[in-house]
């Protein structure tokens, strides 16, 4: 394990130069941005998103197309409020489209430092993504942040309940995984077979380790608190966080009970990373407004003021951009500020997405997300 000072001053910008990210010189931005008034959000946001939509009118086959069938230039998209005239899309319209998936990957972009990965979901074909150094750095830089509300910096001891990979890796992926784990103080727990061993195997791990911080699936970390009630485990103090799922009220509740601390949630999907984080004043999530762009849609009026369906534009992925794109996730925005003095919007609360632990014949405990892997 690394000191977190060496993690803050010399791996993470290691990994920057070697990767081509840029994520160290995004966070110190992102730092600053924070506490820029509404009026400044806006004039970022616009700066950003008059860049995107050159680049996408000028290589993104699928955009180009789009635009010119609904008359649209970049000229005339110059504000957030020009944005609705860009036509919204989903998973649907963009997996039909005339030559998916390459029509949605910028022409001018190498692929080399993409990442590729898929949608969840229990339904239909997934969603194949792609994801540049550009939005990876931001999405990262966004969690970085997170972590400073939450009182914890770069490099502090971990625990995570994630998942893991449900097709095989290769070696090298999995000691490459488990390397940037060491250099990251993170031990984790694979949130995809969650039985009574492991469970009291990682429990162990975390009694010998004393992290500073235990994030994971809502529903894993569930488990996980069920497990230490159940065997009456004495933890030491920890930050807790939650992910992926909806946090209900009753489950705040109930993990704060059992580790003995407050609940700080976070809010991201497939097609764009790191949308919302919750601050130390729990009065919502603050969306990554330097990251991304959120609205809401309610055309048949079925939700209420305030209330909608996601409409996601992401200002920094230029090798597969994401427009206007609509994720099946249903939040609410607060009309007031967040007392903690940050302008950044507050999504006052999630729905749409909740997964279950499932309880297979002999008793061990799976998280959905498995399932989404493998359908």
């Amino acid at each position: 394990m690394m000191h977190p000072i060496f993690v803050r001053k010399v791996f993470d910008p290691l990994v920057d130069v070697t990767s081509g990210k840029y994520t160290c010189k995004a966070y110190s931005e992102l730092m600053k941005t924070q506490w820029l008034s509404e009026d400044e959000l806006i004039v970022y946001q616009e700066k950003k998103l008059r860049r995107l939509i050159n680049h996408v009118y000028e290589y993104v086959p699928y955009y180009r197309n789009l635009f010119k069938k609904n008359n649209i230039v970049p000229s005339t998209i110059k504000s957030l409020r020009d944005l609705e005239k860009i036509p919204i899309s989903d998973k649907t319209t963009i997996r039909n489209s005339s030559g998916y998936p390459n029509c949605m990957f910028a022409r001018s972009q190498s692929k080399r430092r993409v990442t590729f990965g898929h949608t969840g979901g229990t339904t239909g074909e997934p969603l194949i993504l792609a994801r540049d150094i550009n939005t990876r750095s931001y999405t990262w830089a966004a969690y970085w942040r997170w972590l400073s509300w939450m009182g914890l910096n770069r490099g502090d001891k971990s625990a995570t309940i994630w998942g893991q990979p449900v097709l095989q890796t290769s070696v090298k992926e999995n000691l490459v995984k488990t390397l940037a784990d060491k250099m990251n103080n993170t031990i984790r727990l694979n949130a995809y077979n969650l039985n009574n061993n492991d469970l009291g195997l990682f429990t162990e791990k975390i009694m010998k380790f004393k992290p500073k911080h235990l994030h994971g699936y809502t529903s894993s970390m569930i488990a996980f608190a069920r497990y230490v009630e159940r065997n009456s485990i004495d933890l030491p103090p920890m930050k807790i966080s939650t992910t992926a799922e909806v946090l209900e009220p009753h489950h705040r509740q109930y993990l704060q009970h059992i580790f003995g601390n407050e609940i700080f949630d976070q809010f991201g999907c497939g097609e764009c990373n790191s949308i919302a984080f919750e601050c130390g004043a729990h009065e919502g999530l603050h969306v990554s407004s330097e990251h991304l762009i959120a609205e809401i849609s309610d055309d048949c009026h079925k939700y209420g003021e305030n209330k909608g369906e996601l409409i996601l534009t992401d200002l920094d992925n230029f090798y597969m951009p994401v427009i206007r794109y609509k994720n099946g996730d249903v939040i609410e925005i607060a009309d007031e500020q967040c007392t903690c003095g940050r302008n950044l919007p507050l999504i006052k609360s999630i729905g749409g997405r909740i997964a279950d632990l499932i309880v297979t014949p002999n008793g061990k405990n799976a998280d959905f997300n498995y399932f989404r892997q493998v359908l």
